[in-house]
Order: structure tokens, then C-alpha cells, then sequence
């Protein structure tokens, strides 16, 4: 029987990996988060690719790690915030699983993501942040078959999935 990959989306600090950590325990599958994989294969950091290769060569590299994880299975995958703003990496994580957006409000995800060092975050403003996280909630809506909120633990955001899933 084979095993869909779960894909999670969302804006950057809602909670795709931790969430994603708690559902992969609870339904026996690997945990992958495509930015650490990304670092891996290449061996250089987030903001490092973004200096050397610009936004355009991340964004190349993502999908070409997707593609790759999207032939494996049983997997709950954490994608980036923006990857799934590209067709093709839509196309991809649609033929390979169920899309879950993990839906969390702006604030709570502009307190976890302010002080890091992901480039977008370095070269955004706060409110410049809100109006891209306000571009990507319609599309996180279209483009996902189960969304959840994660407003409380990631406990109860992946109880939420199992349950949508049933």
C-alpha cells in the first residue's frame, strides 16, 4: 500500500516544522524540512544561497529538492514559505500528496520569524512582511486540501490533520 506524502505550506513561522515533527511521530512517517535539506545537498545556509545565487537560484533549487522528495513517500514535508507560490512546485507536491496549509495569524508569526536570519526578514519591513503574508493567504487557501490552525501547540495543530485525514 502505498504511503501519500503529507506537504505542509504556510507562511514562514506558522509552525510547518514543529508541526510536521509532531505529525510524522504520531503517523510513523520520515520528517523532512526542505530548508535544512536544501542546506544539506548543498552545504551552505539559507541566506549564504541567497547571497551567492539570489532569490530566482533558491527558488531553482527548491523545486529541484522537491521534485526529488516528491518521488518518495511516507513523508510529512515542511516547504519553505514561498515554494509553493511557483505552479510547478504546486504541480509536484499535488501528484505526490495531500497539501496542508498550517494556517497561523500574522502575529504570532511575525514574533517568530522577526529576529532570524532569513533573508526576507532582513530586507522587510514589518509591514512589508504582512502585506506579502496577506498576498500568500489566498493561495495557501487554493491550492491545499485540509487546512488547519495552529494557534495553541503543534500537538493539537497535528491531531487536527490526523483527523482531517481520517
Amino acid at each position: 500500500m502505498q504511503r501519500k506524502n503529507i506537504i505542509l505550506c504556510g507562511f514562514m513561522g506558522c509552525g510547518k516544522t514543529t508541526v510536521g515533527k509532531e505529525l510524522a511521530s504520531r503517523i510513523f512517517y520520515d520528517f523532512v524540512d526542505m530548508d535544512e535539506r536544501i542546506e544539506f545537498v548543498t552545504g551552505m545556509s539559507i541566506p549564504e544561497i541567497f547571497a551567492e545565487r539570489g532569490e530566482e537560484g533558491f527558488r531553482e533549487l527548491e523545486t529541484k529538492v522537491l521534485a526529488e522528495l516528491c518521488r518518495g513517500e511516507g513523508q510529512v514535508l515542511a516547504t519553505g514559505g514561498g515554494a509553493l507560490m511557483r505552479e510547478r512546485n504546486v504541480q509536484l507536491a499535488q501528484q505526490s500528496g495531500t497539501i496542508v496549509f498550517v494556517n497561523s495569524e500574522f502575529h504570532l508569526c511575525y514574533d517568530r520569524i522577526k529576529n532570524s536570519d532569513r533573508p526576507i526578514v532582513q530586507r522587510c519591513t514589518r509591514d512589508e512582511l504582512e502585506e506579502l503574508y496577506n498576498q500568500r493567504l489566498p493561495v495557501y487557501r487554493n491550492i491545499c486540501n485540509i487546512e488547519v490552525f495552529n494557534q495553541h501547540t503543534p500537538k493539537d495543530a497535528a491531531k487536527a490533520i490526523i483527523h482531517s485525514l481520517l
